[in-house]
């Protein structure tokens, strides 16, 4: 996959990936009938055997990506953090995955794109109220 959406279709499902976190929207099957392509069709069946949820990224998934790939998508995965995207436990396992793998040394557009997620991230962080969560004393 080379493009921006089928990733984060693979790491965070179709819900989430469509803005639909938590199944808030229930999707009713329709009955309408599409017809597609053959090459829209093969476009599209690598999409079926994603779960809702998105895959997890274990350890398995991680030692299968090479660098360019880990690069490709920590940066998909921080250009829709950065466009007000929900930081979800599903997105933030897929960061903390990816960057478990990333060696050193990293390119300076590997880290302005951290640099914009760590900005983004501070942000989501600062506007947590801080009585929601209780801190516990040694």
């Amino acid at each position: 996959m080379k493009d921006r959406t089928g990733w984060h279709v693979f790491c965070v499902g179709q819900d989430e990936a469509r803005g639909n976190v938590g199944s808030y929207f229930e999707d009713e099957p329709s009955e309408v009938v599409v017809v597609v392509s053959e090459k829209q069709e093969a476009a599209a069946a690598w999409q079926t055997g994603i779960p809702a949820k998105g895959h997890e990224p274990s350890v398995e998934l991680m030692l299968q990506l090479d660098q360019v790939m880990i690069r490709r998508i920590l940066s998909h995965l921080a250009h829709y953090a950065q466009q007000g995207w929900s930081v979800s436990v599903q997105r933030t396992a897929w960061l903390y995955g990816l960057l478990s793998r990333l060696e050193r040394p990293i390119h300076r557009d590997d880290a302005a794109t951290l640099f914009g997620l760590l900005k983004c991230l501070t942000q989501n962080r600062s506007k947590l109220d801080p009585s929601n969560y209780q801190s516990e004393e040694l």
